[in-house]
């Protein structure tokens, strides 16, 4: 297949939902569920020419029917499976976009175990439910120095810089939030990042990586004003990034591989929750409509103690009008004149 710029968009987008839908699905519920059936299969038939992702949605997809008719929620082993696909897809796009043919999907369990697993599936524990999607991602660095002998010091020389440059430009958008070169800066780093770490099979910082480049993707689209949460969340997934590129740069140079989990699956669901909240751009947002000013008080209380801006008109005493004089008196008629 010619994989041309609209259709890795359009592929592009389509995963991205998925990765959305899937984000609150636990086992035991079926919140998620019809949307999933129903973005793998707008996913399998807007590209039925690619033998490899139809191979994986196949098998998926009859899962999913499976669930849907005998109205079963999900389970841990279907959300397993659903997670393996999200990074096998996410990979697959990298490899799309180069002209190359990813591996084929290899679940973590087949179609039949898959159904005979869920009959006996407990939903999950209460607690930080909401993050178990990502759950799978908390785990070590697998480096394979031997294999990647070459690719590893080029990647932590990239990470960094893009790390140190994705800093400097947050930095930019704090001063102003409208400079659009700052938000493609940081948005071509994260994806960077994103697709070499999916090539070398760094999971936490390939996954990590692709949340925030989707949620800054919206924000470059203007489908997402920038605001705070998001200059936030940015910073802190640097921040990761920047632990677990360490952890890369310590084998390289001392040869001491990773030890300890960096836990990414927090991060995630908050960046998640924040490209979901997608508030209006400002200049999209509706007019408010001031109240009126209340008329001024005629006497001010003894507890206001503010100077007005403008001096009030203080009443004058309106002075009196004139009496007006009574009628005048005629005056007596002269006495009688005496012959």
């Amino acid at each position: 297949m010619n994989w041309t710029p609209e259709a890795l968009k359009s592929f592009e987008n389509l995963t991205s939902k998925i990765a959305a839908e899937l984000v609150f699905a636990q086992p035991g519920k079926d919140e998620g569920l019809i949307p999933v059936y129903s973005l793998l299969n707008e996913l399998n038939e807007s590209f039925p020419e690619v033998p490899v992702l139809t191979e994986a949605l196949d098998g998926l997809l009859a899962i999913l029917g499976t669930h849907l008719d005998e109205a079963r929620p999900f389970d841990r082993p279907l959300l397993d499976r659903l997670g393996a696909f999200t990074i096998w897809v996410d990979n697959a796009f990298t490899a799309f976009s180069a002209g190359q043919t990813p591996p084929s999907f290899e679940p973590v369990s087949t179609p039949a175990s898959a159904a005979a697993d869920s009959e006996e599936a407990e939903p999950a524990p209460g607690g930080d439910s909401a993050e178990e999607p990502f759950r799978e991602f908390d785990c070590l660095l697998q480096l394979n120095l031997s294999e990647n002998s070459e690719l590893m010091p080029e990647f932590y020389a990239e990470a960094v810089d893009h790390l140190g440059q994705t800093e400097a430009a947050v930095l930019q958008l704090e001063q102003n939030p409208e400079d659009t070169d700052a938000i493609n800066s940081i948005f071509r780093s994260f994806h960077t990042i994103k697709g070499v770490a999916g090539f070398l099979g760094l999971i936490p910082i390939n996954r990590l990586s692709h949340e925030v480049e989707s949620l800054l993707d919206l924000v470059r689209n203007g489908q997402r004003s920038l605001d705070g949460t998001v200059i936030d969340v940015v910073l802190e997934a640097k921040d990761v990034l920047s632990q677990l590129v360490s952890q890369v740069g310590l084998a390289i140079q001392d040869g001491i591989e990773p030890s300890e989990i960096v836990p990414v699956s927090g991060l995630m669901r908050r960046v998640v929750l924040a490209a979901a909240s997608t508030p209006a751009p400002a200049d999209s947002a509706p007019e408010t409509t001031l109240p009126p000013t209340p008329p001024p008080e005629t006497a001010a209380g003894p507890e206001a103690t503010e100077t007005p801006s403008t001096a009030p008109v203080v009443p004058f005493p309106q002075a009196a009008a004139p009496a007006t004089p009574p009628p005048a008196t005629p005056p007596p008629p002269p006495p009688p004149t005496t012959p």
